[in-house]
């Protein structure tokens, strides 16, 4: 591609960005099985990273760094993830006329500037059981226990209109229907299949981690 052949260092001198403005990177990932089973996963709190350090010869271990925190991101998506991400941040900051980077005063006040990140992954087939297998070992993705499952409090939506589940970032009230949901012990609030698709492959809470009694490995 033709973006990633720039060098960063150019891109980064015609957007006139001071090395202290940020970017702050937030990304939601979406699992898609083959048997159309999706596992969709947003980061609560997406990177930040300098633009110093973003566009430096070492930006994409620094991306490496921060996102390999997260326990939910296997070394396979993360390869995919970060070239991704650094094009894309290319692609947004390579044009000379954007009026909010372009000749920036020495003086004025570090910048920060928002990305927002929808990766889906395709996992093929003959690889689902492999790929889940590799996922659980490394991340620790362990299923929650079908006991601990069974006794989530699960109701129709009753709360603010602009709420939303953060596992498919749909509102809990879209179509003006009500809504079936599940809440966590942690009093975290998702829609009721949505959540019982995650605790299937995890047994912490897609926002706080909170960890839910897990399946017997003996």
């Amino acid at each position: 591609m033709e973006l990633n052949s720039l060098p960063s260092n150019e891109i980064y001198e015609k957007s006139k960005l001071m090395p202290t403005d940020w970017f702050n990177i937030r990304i939601k990932i979406t699992y898609r099985f083959a048997d159309l089973i999706r596992v969709r996963y947003s980061l609560p709190s997406g990177p930040t990273i300098t633009c110093e350090n973003f566009f430096s010869q070492e930006g994409q271990d620094h991306l490496r760094t921060q996102l390999s925190q997260d326990p939910h991101l296997v070394p396979e998506v993360l390869d995919s993830m970060i070239p991704y991400i650094t094009y894309r941040v290319q692609r947004l900051f390579k044009s000379e006329g954007n009026p909010e980077v372009e000749n920036p005063s020495p003086s004025r006040n570090p910048r920060g500037y928002s990305l927002y990140l929808h990766i889906e992954f395709q996992v093929p087939e003959e690889d689902e059981d492999e790929v889940i297998e590799q996922s659980l070992q490394e991340v620790r993705m362990i299923p929650a226990s079908n006991e601990a499952v069974n006794l989530l409090r699960t109701f129709n939506f009753n709360g603010q209109k602009d709420e939303h589940c953060t596992i498919c970032m749909e509102e809990f009230d879209s179509d003006n229907q009500v809504a079936e949901v599940s809440m966590m012990p942690c009093d975290h609030i998702f829609h009721q299949q949505c959540i019982m698709s995650w605790l299937q492959i995890s047994h912490m809470c897609p926002l706080c981690r909170y960890s839910m009694p897990v399946v017997n490995q003996n």
